[in-house]
């Protein structure tokens, strides 16, 4: 015989070549065959993506790769890491280092970086109590604003007694990774003032002594 055993996937032709003893006969001549192993398959069934969906945006690279590679299964990506807020596609191409198996069809999975929410735990309107009117423009304003945002008012000056209703708008100074917020407005309000009397007195005649004439005090 020829090729009539193999251990590895491939095409063979076997070939057997006869002979006899009996003088008598004639030895048939040589008969083949073609045979093949065919390649294996991988057991993929257990290779899945490592991502969950819980990425959120904070300026560092996020990445996914693929868990539960089979031995002699190598593989190199394309689109599975990323920074900046969005939604990606990540190729798992696979490598085989025999002839013996099928490479493995390549995995895709479609990820995101979802926009992050700005810290507003710290901000607050620095309004305590009213104004006292004195001629001068009051303003109320927010503190601990974030520095991914940028916020502009309404309402939130006044220099007239009055109430007043300050609204806030804010805008993602990076509108492709932050997102916006808000915040309830601040009703405030300026009092009327009080008069400096302090220098006010009482004038006039108060221990007059009557004579048919007019008496008055005054202020």
């Amino acid at each position: 015989y020829n090729e009539n055993s193999a251990d590895r996937a491939g095409k063979y032709t076997a070939t057997a070549s006869f002979a006899t003893s009996d003088s008598n006969f004639r030895a048939p001549e040589p008969v083949s065959i073609d045979w093949s192993i065919g390649k294996a398959d991988y057991d993929m069934s257990g290779v899945a993506w490592d991502y969950d969906g819980s990425f959120v945006y904070d300026a560092t690279p996020k990445r996914i790769e693929v868990t539960g590679l089979p031995e002699g299964v190598s593989v190199s990506y394309e689109g599975n890491t990323a920074v900046d807020a969005g939604t990606y596609t990540a190729v798992a191409k696979f490598d085989i280092n025999t002839s013996d198996y099928n490479v493995p069809e390549s995995m895709y999975c479609e990820w995101s970086i979802e926009k992050a929410d700005p810290d507003i735990r710290r901000m607050r309107w620095d309004y305590a109590q009213p104004f006292v009117y004195d001629g001068t423009v009051r303003t109320v304003k927010l503190e601990g604003v974030p520095e991914t945002l940028e916020v502009s008012y309404e309402g939130a000056s006044g220099d007239t007694v009055g109430y007043y209703t300050a609204h806030a708008e804010f805008t993602p100074k990076d509108p492709a990774n932050y997102n916006g917020t808000s915040i309830r407005d601040c009703k405030w309000r300026i009092l009327k003032a009080d008069y400096d009397m302090s220098g006010a007195r009482w004038e006039g005649d108060f221990e007059s002594v009557y004579d048919g004439s007019e008496k008055s005090v005054y202020v």
